[in-house]
């Protein structure tokens, strides 16, 4: 949430997300949850309220665009069609899982379990 408030401010899809998010981890707060309960719901609820942002975003661009990007240059990324409403959110969490989240220890070692 840090991150995201940070790097996209003024952002009106990011601020929804992130207020909403916030506002359920306050709510869950008031429940009996461990720590790591509340983190993993938190998070949760932060990918439902992003998701909710992205499918109609993505749903819109793809229409936009005729389906052209998907058929022939390679998928249709909210990434590459700056016009996008979630252009600034879904650039914003992949910078984060770059710098963050493949880092991550656990991340590396599940990957590398994985291809072992």
């Amino acid at each position: 949430m840090d991150f995201l408030e940070a790097d996209g401010k003024g952002d009106q899809v990011i601020d929804d997300v992130v207020k909403s998010a916030r506002k359920d981890n306050e709510e869950f707060r008031k429940d009996d949850l461990s720590s790591k309960e509340l983190s993993d719901v938190s998070m949760q609820k932060f990918r439902v309220a992003a998701i909710a942002k992205m499918v109609p975003a993505a749903t819109k661009t793809f229409v936009t665009v005729g389906g052209s990007a998907a058929r022939g240059f390679g998928g249709c990324s909210l990434r590459a069609y700056p016009d996008s409403s979630c252009w600034c959110l879904c650039a914003r969490v992949k910078e984060f899982d770059k710098r963050f989240g493949f880092r991550h220890r656990d991340v590396l070692s599940w990957s590398f379990k994985a291809i072992a």
